[in-house]
């Protein structure tokens, strides 16, 4: 599809019929006439909105001159140009510079370079594959919408398919159980006191696989607003986050609402993308939310009842429900108990560094 010099742009048959009918002063009712179509259809092939088949190929053949082969030949290169100019605009579509950054596709010299190692990093062999493979996660998916930013459909292709490839690279061998992934939620729970994320996203992934769950953390490039997603693939669950606003509060209420997605949900077989809360009232992501705020914490603290809230009431009440200061603060703020400029100090920050994150 990339060889040789072949153009970036795609010339219909018509404009090839339109020279010939200009030379031989050939009016669009005689091409009518000559196919035997109503004029609209002669208008139609003119601009390229109707196929050669091999009975019109004989007609234009007879009609203008050259052979049936070389009007389905002209047929058969229009729509091969077509594809690739259809992949070109796809390519171009792409977070490339990000890509690129990211180490996720290698610099080319050229357009068609471009477009094959797009390919390659999609693992597809054509554009037309992508299309089949992946336009149907998004188009298909359940969202927690952002009431802000949207998501960039392409955008989120891309750090899907980094997911699966972070994915690929995991041993998880066991069998999804579910009673299993609920055995260790107490586990869970305490590796957010783990301020390294050299340290605890290994674990989480570790513990996570045990119950057959893959857990990865991949960058999202620009257009991306998705904090987290589930997906089942091959009849396992993946849960990606993209540790968007980079601090703890907001990554591992995301995890675990995630968790709940895949606890809850499973049975709904769909692919779940969360961006920001909203308050569309959507049950599913409110379940998730449910599951979340019982997971983490239990009970939630009363701290409403011990205003005004000090540092020590808030590291407290962390350390009694074993979870960090940071994920606490961040739903207190959340449900407005303290205004959201207090006490974010407390709460951990991180960075990326390449596609690793880092302590900030």
């Amino acid at each position: 599809m990339t060889n040789g010099l072949a153009p970036r742009w795609a010339s219909a048959p018509g404009s090839t019929i339109k020279t010939i009918m200009a030379e031989r002063d050939f009016s669009v009712e005689h091409l009518a006439s000559a196919l035997q179509t109503p004029v609209a259809e002669a208008e139609a092939l003119l601009i390229g909105d109707a196929r050669i088949n091999a009975d019109r190929a004989a007609r234009l053949s007879a009609a203008l001159g050259a052979s049936t082969r070389f009007w389905l030949t002209r047929e058969a290169e229009y729509v091969e140009d077509q594809i690739r100019v259809m992949a070109a605009e796809w390519s171009s579509s792409l977070p490339l510079r990000q890509m690129r950054n990211f180490g996720w596709i290698d610099r080319t010299s050229g357009w068609r370079e471009e477009i094959d190692e797009c390919l390659q990093f999609f693992g597809v062999e054509d554009f037309e594959e992508w299309q089949n493979r992946y336009c149907s996660q998004f188009a298909g998916a359940h969202f927690r919408k952002s009431p802000t930013y949207a998501n960039e459909e392409n955008a989120t292709l891309v750090w899907f398919r980094a997911g699966e490839r972070a994915a690929a690279s995991l041993a998880t061998t066991s069998d999804f159980s579910p009673s299993g992934l609920r055995a260790r939620l107490g586990e869970l729970r305490n590796l957010t006191r783990l301020a390294d994320p050299a340290k605890f996203i290994p674990a989480l992934q570790s513990v996570c696989s045990q119950a057959g769950l893959a857990v990865v953390v991949v960058p999202a490039p620009d257009g991306c607003r998705a904090s987290g997603a589930t997906r089942w693939i091959h009849g396992r669950p993946l849960v990606q986050l993209s540790a968007r606003h980079l601090s703890d509060d907001h990554l591992w209420y995301t995890f675990f609402h995630e968790l709940g997605h895949v606890l809850c949900h499973a049975d709904l077989d769909e692919t779940f993308i969360d961006g920001d809360a909203d308050e569309s009232g959507d049950a599913v992501e409110a379940e998730a939310d449910e599951f979340a705020t019982l997971a983490l914490f239990g009970e939630f603290p009363q701290l409403e009842n011990e205003q005004p809230i000090q540092y020590r009431d808030v590291i407290r009440a962390a350390k009694r429900l074993g979870v960090s200061a940071g994920i606490l603060i961040g739903q207190l703020q959340h449900r407005n108990v303290i205004p959201h400029e207090r006490f974010n100090r407390l709460k951990r920050r991180y960075q990326w560094n390449g596609t690793s994150l880092v302590e900030k």
